[in-house]
């Protein structure tokens, strides 16, 4: 089962627009896997490759994301940090 990036949420905060005294919207990823926009580039990568395994260096959201990817996609996958 392949779950794709969910499409991009967004949000009127109209409260904070007024106070700031703009027109604001807010563009959250916090409702995509893994929490972040890293999810998306990392779906896109392990679809990409060929190869049966990926190691990638992170520090935090995309190693997590390439992880889930990765297994997503059937792949191996090591996160140096």
């Amino acid at each position: 089962m392949t779950l794709s990036p969910l499409p991009t949420t967004i949000l009127d905060a109209p409260r904070l627009a007024d106070k700031l005294g703009v027109t604001l919207v807010l563009a959250t990823e916090t409702f995509q896997r893994t929490g972040s926009f890293k999810f998306r580039a990392a779906y896109q990568l392990a679809a990409s490759v060929s190869e049966p395994r990926i190691i990638t260096a992170s520090s935090g959201n995309f190693g997590q994301a390439i992880a889930l990817a990765s297994r997503l996609f059937g792949k191996a996958c090591t996160v140096v940090m």
